[in-house]
């Protein structure tokens, strides 16, 4: 198996791939794979989902121990008839793999661990494929402040007016939901304002050295 569409996750803290199975279709009878999720993950069973090509299968998932999930692949009544009748040589698309991830996860690359990959033939012989591994881009920056350092820091927003209040002098750096910075600066410790009437209505992130970030609305 391969993978591909993979999807960054952002504000809506959603992800998905696709999985491309390389065995010709008309020669599975049905198979199995587990899925391992990092901390944080959880699998979408809603929108997991068998694509077109693949419409004479059922697909059962089964929650296992840990952050891991089972999902067969059984072969409908007559499936192999209709099958045949569809013959189609090289890879197609499999299935979507849809996923959630919890808001305060920190903005990172993670890894989703495809394992015990395994696919029966009409005969009944087994067909193994090798683990497999998707690395995943979370662009979006956590919900909750991350208190990295021991210094704590108060920011609000009123009347399009950022105010910062630390003890300490630090970097600030302010980001749009998108990931584009907006604004760079150093502040002295105490209190200091930045003027913010050029994005009204915008969520923002704004983050203070390497010990915190918070989430903003300005309005």
């Amino acid at each position: 198996m391969e993978s591909e569409n993979i999807e960054s996750v952002g504000e809506d803290n959603k992800g998905g791939f696709d999985i491309i199975l390389n065995v010709p279709k008309d020669s599975i009878a049905g198979g199995s794979f587990v899925i391992d999720l990092p901390e944080g993950f959880v699998l979408d069973q809603e929108n997991t989902k068998l694509t077109v090509d693949f419409n004479q299968f059922e697909l059962v998932i089964t929650k296992q121990p840990a952050n891991s999930w089972r999902l067969e692949i059984k072969a409908k009544t007559k499936a192999f008839l209709a099958m045949q009748e569809q013959s189609q040589e090289g890879p197609a698309i499999l299935a979507h793999i849809a996923y959630l991830v919890d808001e305060t996860l920190k903005r990172d690359k993670y890894d989703i661990a495809l394992n015990n990959i395994q696919f029966t033939t009409p005969g009944n012989s087994i067909i193994p494929e090798p683990e497999m591994i998707v690395s995943v881009q979370l662009n979006r920056w956590a919900t909750s402040t991350e208190s990295i350092g021991s210094q704590a820091a108060k920011v609000v927003c009123e009347n399009q007016v950022l105010i910062i209040d630390s003890p300490v002098s630090e970097s600030i750096e302010i980001y749009s939901v998108a990931g584009f910075k907006v604004y760079q600066g150093i502040k002295p410790a105490g209190q200091v304002t930045v003027n913010l009437s050029h994005l009204p209505g915008n969520i923002i992130i704004v983050k203070g050295g390497n010990s915190w970030v918070k989430k903003i609305f300005v309005r």
